[in-house]
């Protein structure tokens, strides 16, 4: 590639057209051009050089051409699957404890490839070229990722919409990143981040500020988990599988999260181990799996699938969907928990060596006590479960 005008291919790029800002097409016309007036404008950088100043450009914009063929190496996001285990309370019990932590998680960029390019100067960057390493300035940056890129924010305001498979890693400015159909991998800084997933699968993990994270449309695998500060998380649309977790540990768990299923895929929701949680089911048809927070409060409402919920150490309440539910309580989390819509064809099950202490109707509702301290209330439930 020369720089003259209509020499670059037009950015590849499909997403959820729905959420505002994910469709990158106009976007990035109205910067780069269309047709044979693409990257006219524009400043070009081979990677392997000194980036050319941005009074190069006459409207502030960078077209990188080339980079290294190393690839860079990749950190996974751990995935919680109940397939691996033999029956369903040990799977649920090591979510709890198994879950990613946000603070523990180490940054995929410890190590840049050799045409790590800076992008500080320009307000928009189209990368062209094949595993290399963008760094993100002080200014706000628009940045079209096509092929596999390494993008490190800076701390202006940035806007990434990550057209190959990609990985981001948010700083302290506030990023919204859009994914594409070759999926990404996110991990969000000290600013606030919002995430919406494309067609590919996805893995998005929050920061330390506030922090949307929006499954993908298609049939793919969407993992998101909650930062530590105040978290909102919405499964995927399409009929791909769901976790959304609050996170793990203290402080590395999430203050407070929003949960909601979506769309026909199955969805695991786990809420923060310390903070508190709104996980709403409703809002999605596929199975799912519920795990209260440890030691918050919680509010967590069930569709209408044979949905599990595993209860915490804190106060949570249920409201119970229309198929047939289990119930399960871990050994030793003795929080309490109150279930409206409890019918008969639901069950409930205990791990360990709980039983039950005693159990009374008062007032028309069911009241257990377990033998390690959770207390069980079904409301309207107006006889003995198990005597």
């Amino acid at each position: 590639m020369d720089g003259s005008s209509g020499s670059f291919p037009e950015f590849q790029f499909t997403n959820n057209s729905t959420v505002p800002g994910a469709d990158a097409q106009p976007i990035f016309g109205s910067v780069f051009g269309s047709g044979a007036s693409v990257g006219a404008s524009s400043a070009v950088s081979s990677g392997s050089d000194a980036v050319p100043a941005d009074s190069t450009s006459t409207n502030n914009s960078l077209i990188v051409t080339g980079g290294s063929s190393e690839t860079p190496s990749e950190t996974e996001v751990p995935t919680f699957s109940i397939s691996a285990f033999s029956d369903p309370y040990s799977a649920l019990a090591s979510a709890v404890a198994n879950l990613p932590v946000p603070g523990e998680v180490t940054p995929p960029f410890e190590t840049q490839t050799e045409s790590a390019t800076s992008s500080d100067g320009y307000s928009a960057i189209y990368d062209l070229s094949n595993n290399d390493t963008l760094t993100g300035g002080s200014g706000d940056v628009s940045a079209f990722l096509q092929n596999n890129t390494q993008f490190i924010a800076g701390s202006g305001n940035d806007t990434i919409y990550a057209g190959g498979a990609d990985t981001i890693n948010a700083a302290t400015g506030a990023s919204t990143i859009f994914s594409g159909t070759d999926g990404s991998t996110v991990q969000g800084g000290s600013g606030s981040l919002l995430f919406v997933g494309g067609d590919g699968a996805v893995s998005a993990q929050g920061g330390s500020g506030n922090t949307v994270l929006i499954g993908g449309t298609g049939s793919n695998v969407s993992n998101l988990v909650a930062g530590t500060g105040n978290s909102t998380l919405i499964g995927g649309s399409g009929d791909g599988s769901t976790t959304l977790s609050g996170g793990v540990g203290d402080p590395a768990g999430a203050t407070s999260m929003l949960a909601f299923a979506n769309g026909s895929g199955a969805t695991t929701m786990v809420g923060p181990q310390s903070g508190d949680a709104i996980m709403n089911g409703t809002t999605g048809s596929g199975q799912e799996v519920m795990v209260a927070p440890v030691s918050g409060l919680a509010v967590l409402a069930l569709n209408n699938a044979a949905d599990t919920v595993v209860a915490g150490g804190g106060d949570t309440t249920v409201i119970g969907g229309g198929a047939p539910d289990l119930y399960a309580f871990l050994y030793g989390l003795s929080g309490s928990e109150i279930i409206l819509g409890f019918k008969a064809e639901d069950q409930i099950g205990f791990t360990g060596s709980s039983s039950i202490l005693s159990e009374q109707v008062i007032d028309g509702s069911d009241i257990i006590q377990t033998s390690d301290g959770a207390q069980i209330t079904l409301i309207g439930y107006d006889h003995k479960l198990f005597s």
